[in-house]
């Protein structure tokens, strides 16, 4: 990461910069983004657990607020600051759908961005993420 992207996400972090427009907000985001996916590896350890049933757990949405700062940090390689701007952000954006969708309730706004930064830093598959944030198809019970 070079000392210009290191000075970026400082700056979100601490809040010198609360006057960028909106656009260079959302150009921020993308930056500090795409250094996620940079740093993020694949592997085909996890792939091979893929197959296992795992049940859904209830509430890691909670289970994340409730790390400290370190934990939050080494799961998530983001600080829990920027995890909340980039909600914020989120949130008031007009990429947040209006509506649900299907018939399913919509998730939070936190929810999406804790799942999709999950994504991005961890090597997990969609089935594994669903199961981690409770979210999915339910079977049947025979």
């Amino acid at each position: 990461m070079s000392n210009s992207e290191e000075s970026l996400i400082v700056s979100i972090c601490v809040g010198e910069q609360r006057e960028l427009g909106q656009a260079r907000a959302w150009e921020i985001v993308s930056e500090i983004l795409e250094t996620i996916f940079e740093s993020s590896s694949s592997s085909s350890e996890d792939s091979e657990s893929e197959n296992e049933h795992h049940e859904k757990c209830s509430n890691f949405e909670g289970t994340l607020d409730a790390m400290s700062e370190m934990d939050f940090k080494i799961n998530m390689r983001l600080k829990r600051e920027t995890v909340e701007y980039l909600t914020t952000k989120y949130s008031i954006s007009a990429f947040l759908p209006d509506q649900s969708g299907g018939g399913r309730s919509r998730i939070s706004p936190k929810k999406a961005v804790y799942m999709y930064i999950w994504y991005i830093s961890n090597t997990v598959t969609f089935r594994q993420l669903g199961n981690l944030f409770g979210l999915g198809y339910k079977r049947k019970q025979l």
